[in-house]
Order: C-alpha cells, then structure tokens, then sequence
C-alpha cells in the first residue's frame, strides 16, 4: 500500500456540507502559472485484502503502523485518520476475543470492558527528547480494577517489523508496590518460582522458573546494581530482589501475526502467565 503524501505548498479549503464532492478531498494549487486548483483525493476507509475469522490482524493494519512510524507528524495522521480509525476497529476486534477467553480462566478480569484496556495512540511528550506525537504501534493492558490499579497483568501490542508482544506483570512500579513484592519473595519465593513451572510456561518460553523472569528475551529490564535496603547481599533470592520489573513476554514475527490463528496464539501466552499474574498480585495485596 502506497503511503499518501503530505499535502506540500497547500491551502486547506474548509468543506461544504452540501457539496458531496468534497467530502474527501483537499485543496491544492496547481502547479502550473495558472494557479488552476487540484483536487487530491484523501485515503478512504481500507479493506482487507482477504477476508479472515474475527479477530484477525490485517494488512492494512500493519501497512498502517508501518507507514506512521516513517511519518510521524500530526498533518500525515490527520489525512490518513481514516486508516487509523480502520486499524483501530480491527485492534479491538482481536482484544474482544482476548479478553473473553482469558476472564474464563482469570476471574479478576470478570467486568473489565474492552474499551478500558485500550491505550491512546498519542504520546505524552512532555518529558520526551523524542517530540513525535504518536506511538508507533496499538497497545492494550488487561489488568484487575483497571490500567491504573497498580495490579499486575496483561500487555498485549501490535508493533511491525517483529515487535508485537504479548508481556504479563508489572513493569517499573511504584516504590510502595515494588516493596511488597520484594517482601513476598524474601518470606515466599517458591510462590512466584512455582507460577513459572507450569508445562504451558515451559513449552512457550522454553525455561522454566525465575530462569523466565531473567530471559532478555523480550526485553532487557534494568536491574539495581546493588542490594535494596534491608536485605542481605548473601540473600538466596539475590536475583530476584534486584530486579525493578517483573515481566515476561514472547514476541511474534510479522508473517505470524497476520495468520488466521494468531489470536489463540496469543490467548496460549496469556492463559500460561495467569498463575504468575496472580502470584504477584498476592504479594501486592499483603
């Protein structure tokens, strides 16, 4: 799919209701002396390729993550919105079946709506060297009393070029629910190392125990360089305690993300974190 170019040397020209024709399309000066003005025709709303199942990710989906990455600014994003709000529907077409299947095994999801998991394109720049004002994939977060709950849980995002993820956990709490983790692992670290033992766990990550939490495979989560306060450094879980995240994910190539059964594929990752879910969420609760 080509990408549509940013409208150059141009003069917006506010639509009129009543004129059909102009419904979408936008103004442009000719090129020519006569100053003659060319109508250039905005993206329409795509269609997939090929029809597949509900919950399938499609090509226009990707081609539009794709291109955004490669124009991030807020002029290219408004021409092609119509894309975006295509990618969008087909994002939460896939999050729907998610979430039915994985509040079937863990309840704490129960009345979670699939709205709710869904996070916001824009970024927040604020504090960001990097200015540009979208992110360049959608993301979800399926987590007990909601994004902002604190709770661990479920991430999920469609990024191309092999960067979607499926991720559960907590990333970079909060000092007052990273503390209660470390807590839980200093007076029951079987409980969490238990969560990752499970056959499911074992045929997805290919490890087994905190051998999972410590893959750099997805990510390579900074660590403290020395002993949190209160606990030894001869501590059996040294590892463990110094870790400022608890999160483990496996990301899918592109080819596997637009296959007709990469929802139960992911589904498959979920359902095999969930005793991990909950074994921190045990801790946070203490």
């Amino acid at each position: 799919m080509k990408c549509n170019p940013s409208p150059q040397n141009s003069m917006g020209k506010r639509k009129n209701q009543d004129e059909s024709d102009e419904e979408n399309s936008e103004t442009h000066y000719g090129s020519d002396d006569s100053d003659v003005l060319e109508r250039i025709p905005l993206p329409k709303k795509p269609k997939p390729s090929k029809e597949g199942p509900a919950g399938t990710v499609y090509d226009f989906t990707m081609s539009f993550l794709s291109e955004l990455k490669l124009n991030n600014n807020r002029e290219w994003f408004n021409i092609n919105r119509p894309r975006y709000e295509a990618s969008k529907e087909n994002f939460i077409s896939l999050l729907t079946i998610l979430l039915k299947s994985l509040s079937e095994t863990d309840p704490d999801l129960a009345n979670i709506n699939v709205k709710d998991t869904l996070y916001r394109i824009n970024k927040d720049i604020r504090f960001s060297k990097d200015k540009s004002p979208y992110k360049p994939y959608l993301s979800a977060h399926f987590q007990r009393d909601g994004k902002k709950s604190g709770f661990a849980g479920y991430y999920f995002q469609i990024m191309p070029n092999g960067q979607t993820t499926v991720g559960a956990g907590v990333f970079q709490p909060p000092t007052s629910i990273l503390s209660k983790i470390r807590s839980g692992i200093d007076t029951n670290p079987s409980l969490l190392e238990e969560s990752l033992k499970g056959d499911e766990v074992q045929k997805i990550f290919d490890l087994s125990g905190f051998d999972v939490l410590h893959s750099p495979i997805p990510w390579q989560l900074p660590k403290l360089k020395r002993m949190p306060k209160g606990y030894p450094i001869t501590h059996a879980n040294i590892k463990e305690l110094c870790l400022k995240s608890f999160v483990i994910g496996k990301r899918f190539t592109d080819d596997e993300v637009m296959q007709p059964e990469f929802s139960k594929q992911v589904i498959d990752v979920m359902l095999a974190t969930v005793p991990f879910v909950h074994a921190l969420n045990e801790y946070i609760e203490e």
